[in-house]
């Protein structure tokens, strides 16, 4: 019989903390991204309008500063990667809120060209560290039968950021201005994201090396000193290095897959009142709604049928769905294409974003899985970022959104062949041992 499984001391695992205390951390992070995306990413639009019509910004410059917001973020995920496997995610999450909340109280503030993409620049970082990546790293490393679940709930406090807290940041800077909002904004996501963190979050991820385990840098190795000696011990968690997974084909078309599913999805999202009013459609923002409502609705859908069903499937069946949802929208007309399209659109929107954390989970392991998501999102997210010139392409192209869209679908359904046949690499690579640098003898 194998012996019973010992949670390390200190460390963000399965079993290492009591179940009770492991859904609170849920809710927490889940808080935190209802405050991140509240006050970051879904409340840009907000930003750029004041800033135009009350700073006297150029929308251009707006734009490509809030474009830079995007950028940055996923550039930032990469060293993040590496940072969150030394320092406490707690530790790295309040940094990101002070940058945030920095950056939101200078907001305001800014009354020249550099100072604004500056600010969106520190703004950026700091949302990337405050929230998705270090979340997200915590949940996996903490469940193992819930994971899914767990992940599913916690991102849905994103898409609350976006029902709940955007529309309600919009009024007060309707009302008061955003000079003087600026810096309660600040405050709040310091205090609302940074501070819950902090009291509950505790512990360095599952095999990151604690201060006093990390071997102090010996300078480069000769072809002598690192030749083969012994399998060097460790408690990390079962999966596949960083440099391992990087070259593997299953890591390129993870990347490549769902950054197509990702640009298929931004392009479309970013347009949806525009394609509902070229169905037809006279009120047709009320798809913003239906779409945003049906986020939430899908991850809580995803957060049950993930424990029934395999990861890598059912990320198959949400971009089926997807293509699906672009078919309805260029073929059905009317307001009832454009509702039905967008509650099926809105179900995979809700999954995806869930699901890619997910994947990488279940192809690499635990071992290096922030470095490994860090640098495949990045890869995504160049991607997500092609996505609304593209089919904005496409309809100039081709004078409307029904060739666009078909064309979509199709795309996204390649892509979903892709992911069905994604498969962890084989036990040879995962088996390789980590080997330990001889010591030098030489003078």
């Amino acid at each position: 019989m194998s012996p019973a499984r010992v949670a390390q001391p200190g460390c963000l695992e399965p079993g290492a903390l009591s179940r009770r205390r492991a859904w609170l951390v849920v809710v927490v992070i889940g808080w935190t991204f209802t405050v991140a995306t509240g006050l970051g990413f879904y409340s840009l639009p907000v930003y750029l309008n004041a800033l135009v019509h009350s700073r006297g910004f150029a929308l251009t410059t707006v734009s490509y500063a809030v474009s830079a917001f995007f950028l940055v973020s996923a550039i930032v995920n990469v060293p993040l990667g590496r940072l969150i496997r030394r320092v406490e995610p707690r530790w790295v999450m309040l940094g990101g809120s002070v940058l945030s909340g920095l950056s939101l109280f200078m907001l305001g503030r800014v009354d020249a060209v550099w100072q604004l993409y500056l600010d969106f620049t520190v703004f950026g970082c700091g949302f990337s560290a405050s929230s998705y990546l270090p979340g997200t790293a915590v949940i996996v490393g903490l469940f193992d039968q819930d994971r899914a679940r767990a992940l599913a709930l916690a991102l849905t406090g994103g898409s609350v950021g976006g029902v709940v807290v955007a529309p309600l940041l919009a009024r007060v800077v309707a009302a008061h201005g955003l000079s003087a909002t600026a810096p309660w904004l600040g405050l709040a996501y310091l205090v609302l994201a940074g501070l819950p963190v902090v009291l509950v979050i505790r512990g360095h991820l599952a095999g990151a090396p604690s201060p006093a385990e990390e071997p102090a840098d010996a300078g480069p190795a000769t072809a002598e000193e690192s030749e083969p000696t012994e399998a060097a011990p460790t408690r990390a968690a079962p999966g596949v290095s960083y440099d391992v997974a990087i070259r593997t084909p299953a890591f390129i078309l993870v990347t490549v897959a769902f950054g197509v599913l990702m640009a298929d999805q931004v392009g479309t999202q970013v347009q949806i009142v525009a394609i509902g009013s070229a169905m037809g459609v006279g009120a047709a923002g009320i798809a913003v709604s239906i779409m945003a409502s049906a986020t939430v609705v899908g991850r809580l859908i995803g957060a049950f049928a993930l424990n029934r069903v395999p990861v890598v499937g059912f990320a198959a069946i949400m971009g089926v769905l997807q293509g699906a949802a672009f078919c309805v929208l260029a073929l059905v007309p009317g307001l009832a294409g454009l509702a039905a399209g967008t509650v099926l659109f809105g179900i995979t929107i809700g999954n995806l974003t869930v699901l890619i954390p997910l994947v990488v989970v279940e192809l690499f392991g635990l071992t290096d899985y922030p470095r490994i998501y860090a640098l495949s999102q990045f890869g995504a997210s160049v991607g997500t970022a092609g996505g609304p010139a593209m089919l904005a392409w496409l309809h100039s192209g081709f004078g409307s959104y029904r060739l666009p869209l078909l064309i979509l679908a199709g795309i996204s359904g390649v892509a979903s062949v892709v992911v069905a046949r994604l498969r962890p690499p084989s036990v040879a690579t995962v088996s390789r041992p980590v080997l330990r640098r001889r010591p030098s003898t030489r003078a």
